[in-house]
């Protein structure tokens, strides 16, 4: 996984297919429970091919780690298939999604402006 620091409250993650995926989620809802200082995450999928029950999960505790900070989740760089099992399991009404990180990114600022 590789983690940049857009900013000192954004984080842009670039997932990777299983078996690195369970991993790279639970030390980034790790990081994110111990850090206060960062709140937003872009969650890159486009090496992602598909997700199973203990992705979800954990998909589910980093936004609850960056939602307990005030922040946003969203996702991005969604193919079909992961898309599917989203909207299947009507998580797609709890993720934000965005088409890539640049839009991701631009959707997670008009959001904090509309905050302010």
């Amino acid at each position: 996984m590789a983690i940049h620091e857009w900013s000192e409250q954004v984080l842009v993650v670039d997932l990777q297919n299983e078996p690195l995926l369970s991993d790279d989620l639970l030390v980034l809802a790790e990081r994110l429970e111990a850090r206060a200082d960062q709140r937003d995450v872009v969650l890159n999928f486009h090496a992602v091919g598909f997700l199973n029950s203990s992705n979800i999960s954990q998909l589910l505790r980093v936004r609850e780690a960056a939602r307990r900070r005030g922040g946003r989740l969203c996702l991005c760089s969604i193919n079909s298939s992961i898309a599917s099992v989203l909207e299947v399991t009507h998580l797609d009404r709890l993720f934000h999604q965005e088409e890539d990180t640049a839009s991701a990114l631009a959707a997670l600022q008009l959001a904090a402006d509309a905050d302010s």
